[in-house]
């Protein structure tokens, strides 16, 4: 078949590449005599796929009919059809495609998955973590970067994602303070998370102020404490002035 060649793992790919694959043991290698010697990479699949991959199974040819990824696993696989039966063949040569950690904004708790071939690293810790749930005092106050890295004899898909910034911060929303008009006294609530300081940047406690000055424009802001985010419709900032 014209342009129908055997390819060497270095070699440059031509349209309509053959790939010999193994019914044994569905997976895909560049090898003339059915041997596994250099399996596909995935990358390398898609990339071959998508220019018109040809499947010798050792009997026949097989145009693929699909190239999917593992939803779990992200691995690719191709599908050929033979007219009465259908075969999937994987590329497994060590490559894998790191699984993002999970995390529950409620519980601040870190999930890293249980993965053969990828280790998981906070920040600069050179110790990996334990698969499962991070706690929040472990996993950091305001956020934390989360870095996968290729166990020994692994090696990560190109299209994989590797680093992740986990914004670890509780969300609270702000509540307004209250102002008696005729006693002029601001009343600061007690929310936690939220800290409430006055113009010139003073923490004010919470619970009834001194009573403000007469004709005075009083500005009452409110800013996160560590740990703490505000949401979208949180108010920062309130005026009060007593006049007769």
């Amino acid at each position: 078949m014209k342009n129908e060649v055997y390819a060497s793992y270095h070699e440059k790919f031509v349209k309509n590449t053959i790939i010999y694959a193994s019914l044994d043991t569905n997976l895909l290698y560049f090898s003339k005599d059915m041997t596994p010697k250099d399996l596909v990479s995935k990358k390398e699949l898609k990339n071959l796929f998508e220019k018109g991959l040809i499947i010798d199974d050792g009997h026949n040819l097989y145009k693929p009919v699909k190239l999917s990824k593992n939803p779990e696993t992200n691995e690719y696989n191709v599908v050929v059809y033979d007219g009465t039966d259908a075969y999937v063949f994987s590329s497994e040569d060590s490559e894998v495609f790191p699984l993002s950690p999970s995390y529950n904004a409620e519980t601040r708790v870190i999930t890293i998955p249980d993965q053969d071939g990828v280790l998981y690293f906070k920040d600069s810790s050179e110790t990996a973590l334990v698969p499962g749930n991070q706690t929040a005092l472990a996993i950091g106050v305001e956020s934390v970067t989360i870095t996968a890295k290729p166990d020994e004899g692994y090696i990560f898909d190109p299209e994989s994602v590797f680093v992740w910034e986990i914004d670890t911060r509780i969300e609270v929303t702000t509540v307004a303070p209250t102002f008696n008009d005729t006693t002029g006294v601001i009343t600061i609530p007690d929310v936690e998370g939220v800290i409430y300081k006055n113009k010139k940047g003073f923490q004010l406690p919470p619970g009834p102020q001194d009573p403000i000055l007469k004709n005075v424009k009083v500005i009452v802001t409110a800013t996160p404490d560590e740990g703490y985010k505000f949401s979208a419709e949180s108010v920062t900032q309130w005026t009060f002035k007593w006049s007769d």
